[in-house]
Protein backbone atom coordinates (compact mmCIF):
# COMPACT_ATOMS: atom_id res chain seq x y z
CA UNK A 1 0.00 0.00 0.00
CA UNK A 2 2.78 2.44 0.86
CA UNK A 3 4.28 1.99 -2.58
CA UNK A 4 0.97 2.68 -4.27
CA UNK A 5 0.40 5.84 -2.22
CA UNK A 6 3.86 7.18 -2.95
CA UNK A 7 4.11 9.65 -5.83
CA UNK A 8 7.15 10.07 -7.97
CA UNK A 9 7.83 13.54 -9.29
CA UNK A 10 10.29 14.49 -11.95
CA UNK A 11 11.57 18.03 -12.23
CA UNK A 12 12.07 19.75 -15.58
CA UNK A 13 15.82 19.75 -14.97
CA UNK A 14 15.76 15.92 -14.73
CA UNK A 15 14.58 15.54 -18.32
CA UNK A 16 17.41 15.06 -20.80
CA UNK A 17 16.76 16.35 -24.29
CA UNK A 18 19.03 15.22 -27.10
CA UNK A 19 22.02 17.46 -27.75
CA UNK A 20 21.25 19.46 -30.93
CA UNK A 21 24.77 18.84 -32.25
CA UNK A 22 24.28 15.07 -31.84
CA UNK A 23 20.95 15.39 -33.66
CA UNK A 24 22.63 17.28 -36.49
CA UNK A 25 25.28 14.57 -36.79
CA UNK A 26 22.56 11.89 -36.87
CA UNK A 27 20.67 13.69 -39.61
CA UNK A 28 23.85 14.18 -41.65
CA UNK A 29 24.42 10.41 -41.42
CA UNK A 30 20.84 9.79 -42.59
CA UNK A 31 21.35 12.20 -45.50
CA UNK A 32 24.48 10.32 -46.59
CA UNK A 33 22.73 6.95 -46.39
CA UNK A 34 19.65 8.07 -48.30
CA UNK A 35 21.67 9.95 -50.93
CA UNK A 36 23.49 6.70 -51.66
CA UNK A 37 20.10 4.98 -52.03
CA UNK A 38 18.72 7.74 -54.25
CA UNK A 39 15.98 8.66 -51.74
CA UNK A 40 15.84 12.33 -52.75
CA UNK A 41 12.53 13.21 -51.01
CA UNK A 42 13.75 11.79 -47.71
CA UNK A 43 17.03 13.68 -48.09
CA UNK A 44 15.12 16.92 -48.66
CA UNK A 45 13.03 16.27 -45.53
CA UNK A 46 16.16 15.61 -43.48
CA UNK A 47 17.76 18.80 -44.81
CA UNK A 48 14.70 20.80 -43.73
CA UNK A 49 14.98 19.30 -40.27
CA UNK A 50 18.69 20.12 -40.17
CA UNK A 51 17.82 23.74 -40.97
CA UNK A 52 15.31 23.84 -38.11
CA UNK A 53 17.80 22.40 -35.62
CA UNK A 54 20.44 24.82 -36.88
CA UNK A 55 18.07 27.74 -36.34
CA UNK A 56 17.43 26.54 -32.79
CA UNK A 57 21.17 26.36 -32.09
CA UNK A 58 21.61 29.85 -33.57
CA UNK A 59 18.86 31.25 -31.31
CA UNK A 60 20.40 29.65 -28.25
CA UNK A 61 23.81 31.08 -29.09
CA UNK A 62 22.40 34.56 -29.75
CA UNK A 63 20.57 34.51 -26.41
CA UNK A 64 23.67 33.32 -24.58
CA UNK A 65 22.20 29.93 -23.72
CA UNK A 66 24.48 26.92 -24.03
CA UNK A 67 23.73 24.57 -26.91
CA UNK A 68 21.27 21.93 -25.80
CA UNK A 69 21.08 23.49 -22.34
CA UNK A 70 17.80 23.05 -20.50
CA UNK A 71 15.89 26.33 -20.69
CA UNK A 72 13.78 25.69 -17.56
CA UNK A 73 15.82 28.20 -15.53
CA UNK A 74 15.56 30.86 -18.23
CA UNK A 75 12.83 33.49 -18.15
CA UNK A 76 9.67 32.19 -19.92
CA UNK A 77 9.93 34.78 -22.72
CA UNK A 78 13.50 33.71 -23.51
CA UNK A 79 12.65 30.01 -23.29
CA UNK A 80 9.78 30.51 -25.73
CA UNK A 81 12.15 32.20 -28.18
CA UNK A 82 14.58 29.29 -28.09
CA UNK A 83 12.00 26.52 -28.41
CA UNK A 84 11.23 25.85 -32.03
CA UNK A 85 7.83 24.20 -32.30
CA UNK A 86 8.55 22.50 -35.59
CA UNK A 87 11.68 20.80 -34.26
CA UNK A 88 11.19 17.19 -33.22
CA UNK A 89 13.90 17.60 -30.57
CA UNK A 90 11.52 19.83 -28.62
CA UNK A 91 9.55 16.68 -27.82
CA UNK A 92 12.66 14.79 -26.78
CA UNK A 93 12.01 12.21 -29.46
CA UNK A 94 14.72 13.38 -31.82
CA UNK A 95 13.13 11.81 -34.86
CA UNK A 96 12.31 13.41 -38.18
CA UNK A 97 8.79 14.18 -39.26
CA UNK A 98 7.09 11.87 -41.73
CA UNK A 99 7.25 12.82 -45.42
CA UNK A 100 3.49 13.48 -45.34
CA UNK A 101 3.89 15.88 -42.43
CA UNK A 102 6.76 17.68 -44.16
CA UNK A 103 4.70 17.92 -47.36
CA UNK A 104 1.76 19.38 -45.43
CA UNK A 105 4.06 21.91 -43.74
CA UNK A 106 5.54 22.94 -47.09
CA UNK A 107 2.09 23.32 -48.66
CA UNK A 108 0.78 25.39 -45.73
CA UNK A 109 3.76 27.74 -46.01
CA UNK A 110 3.23 28.08 -49.76
CA UNK A 111 -0.48 28.89 -49.38
CA UNK A 112 0.15 31.46 -46.65
CA UNK A 113 3.04 32.90 -48.67
CA UNK A 114 0.78 33.37 -51.69
CA UNK A 115 -1.50 35.69 -49.69
CA UNK A 116 -0.55 39.23 -48.71
CA UNK A 117 -2.44 39.03 -45.42
CA UNK A 118 -3.92 36.56 -42.97
CA UNK A 119 -5.89 33.58 -44.30
CA UNK A 120 -8.97 32.02 -42.72
CA UNK A 121 -8.82 28.38 -41.74
CA UNK A 122 -11.54 27.58 -44.27
CA UNK A 123 -9.64 29.29 -47.12
CA UNK A 124 -6.44 27.52 -46.10
CA UNK A 125 -8.14 24.12 -46.07
CA UNK A 126 -9.74 24.77 -49.48
CA UNK A 127 -6.40 25.86 -50.97
CA UNK A 128 -4.66 22.76 -49.60
CA UNK A 129 -7.35 20.47 -51.03
CA UNK A 130 -7.06 22.26 -54.42
CA UNK A 131 -3.33 21.50 -54.38
CA UNK A 132 -4.06 17.83 -53.72
CA UNK A 133 -2.67 17.82 -50.18
CA UNK A 134 -4.17 15.20 -47.89
CA UNK A 135 -5.43 16.62 -44.60
CA UNK A 136 -4.83 14.16 -41.76
CA UNK A 137 -7.48 12.43 -39.65
CA UNK A 138 -11.21 12.76 -39.24
CA UNK A 139 -11.22 16.14 -37.51
CA UNK A 140 -9.40 17.76 -40.39
CA UNK A 141 -9.70 21.35 -39.12
CA UNK A 142 -8.54 20.44 -35.62
CA UNK A 143 -5.65 18.37 -36.96
CA UNK A 144 -4.59 21.18 -39.30
CA UNK A 145 -4.64 23.65 -36.40
CA UNK A 146 -2.60 21.26 -34.24
CA UNK A 147 -0.09 20.85 -37.08
CA UNK A 148 0.23 24.63 -37.55
CA UNK A 149 0.66 25.14 -33.80
CA UNK A 150 3.90 23.14 -34.05
CA UNK A 151 5.22 25.37 -36.84
CA UNK A 152 7.24 28.38 -35.70
CA UNK A 153 6.77 30.04 -39.10
CA UNK A 154 3.02 30.48 -38.55
CA UNK A 155 1.18 32.76 -36.18
CA UNK A 156 -2.46 32.75 -35.17
CA UNK A 157 -3.72 36.28 -35.77
CA UNK A 158 -7.02 35.51 -34.09
CA UNK A 159 -9.42 32.60 -33.96
CA UNK A 160 -9.52 30.91 -37.36
CA UNK A 161 -7.10 33.40 -38.96
CA UNK A 162 -3.46 32.52 -39.70
CA UNK A 163 -0.46 34.15 -41.35
CA UNK A 164 3.28 33.77 -41.70
CA UNK A 165 5.37 35.27 -38.91
CA UNK A 166 7.32 38.41 -39.75
CA UNK A 167 10.57 36.44 -39.64
CA UNK A 168 9.19 33.95 -42.19
CA UNK A 169 8.15 36.69 -44.61
CA UNK A 170 11.51 38.49 -44.72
Amino acid sequence: MDQIDRQITVGASDIQLPDPLDLLASYVDLVREDLAKGEIERVLNYLRTICVIGAQVEQQLRLGIGIGQNTSNVKPAVAAQTRNRSDSSATGLGRPRSPESAELSRAILEVLGDHSGPVTLKELMEALVERGVQLPGQGKAANLIAHMNRMSEIERVKRGLYSLTRASVS
